[in-house]
């Protein structure tokens, strides 16, 4: 139970995770105060003050959030060569909802928008105007995402745990709090782009491997952080104006620190470089670190 709760059980070389109740449990789930309709092989379960367009015809679901923070949750399927559009409330009492968030949701759900337990293949995201803790919450989701796109979000934008993706585009902009969140997991993403994030552009935690062939992040507190036993390996990334570049850490004792290894590194309006721990390392280019500290020696 102490290795469970430390995510570090492991029996007959297989790795366990405790995702939590909602997860797991069909008679929970039916306690649940949420309408129920079936798509394909897939349940969709949702607040009352959520509408739906399924559009059949050109594989697209449209969402329309009635009531802020109201939630829709894809459950225990498959979503194949869809392409599925969250529209969240304009005009939200941003206050009102802030102090929600310091309160776990009754469903114990983050996202407006949620996969869980599912197999994704060529699936397309959108979420605008979120007016949830999350904009978009993937949990223990697998497979192949083509584009994830996410606007205006009242906190974080992308969260995904327990999870193992390929994404081939992540693209958000104006995320309150982190733009792009990632723990327990394996994550390949070919393209990330992240403009104003409140706190951190990309975070990824809790023993995760991310890798990415081109990221950039614009306007954040901290551009990329590595924590808690995880790795990224980034080919190329451009970095500007943020106060830390990046960032590797050990938050939690359970788990050890990060580790951000880079072959390409481009940061420009910062104040600081890089922020390292004890337990964590940062390596980056030899060439391009040289080129980044000459910056930092003309501004000063």
């Amino acid at each position: 139970l102490r290795n469970l709760l430390r995510a570090e059980l492991e029996m007959k070389n297989q790795p366990y995770q405790f995702v939590g109740k909602i997860y797991a449990d069909k008679d929970f789930i039916n306690d649940l105060n949420f309408k129920f309709q079936k798509y394909k092989n897939t349940n969709i379960l949702y607040d009352s003050d959520i509408k739906i367009a399924i559009k059949e015809d050109i594989n697209e679901i449209d969402i329309f959030q009635n009531k802020e923070n109201a939630k829709i949750v894809f459950l225990n399927g498959n979503l194949e060569n869809i392409k599925i559009n969250f529209n969240g409330v304009e005009n939200i009492n941003t206050q009102r909802i802030m102090n929600k968030f310091n309160t776990i949701d009754v469903n114990g759900l983050t996202g407006c928008l949620s996969i869980i337990n599912s197999k994704v293949d060529n699936l397309k995201l959108n979420s605008n105007n979120s007016s949830c803790e999350d904009s978009i919450n993937l949990i223990n989701t697998t497979g192949f995402i083509d584009e994830i796109m996410i606007k205006n979000s009242l906190s974080d934008g992308l969260d995904i745990d327990f999870s193992k993706l390929k994404i081939n585009s992540i693209e958000i902009e104006n995320s309150n709090n982190d733009c792009a969140d990632f723990s327990f997991g394996n994550y390949e993403i070919n393209k990330i782009i992240l403009n104003n994030c409140g706190d951190k552009g990309m975070s990824v935690g809790e023993k995760s491997l991310l890798k990415s062939s081109f990221a950039t992040i614009n306007n954040s507190n901290i551009g990329v952080a590595s924590k808690d036993s995880s790795s990224v390996y980034l080919d190329n990334i451009n970095i500007n104006t943020v106060e830390t570049c990046l960032a590797a850490y050990n938050k939690k004792q359970e788990f050890h620190g990060g580790l951000i290894k880079i072959k390409n590194l481009n940061c420009s309006k910062f104040s600081k470089l890089k922020s390292e721990d004890k337990m964590s390392n940062i390596l980056v280019n030899k060439e391009e670190l040289q080129s980044a500290l000459k910056i930092i020696k003309n501004i000063k």
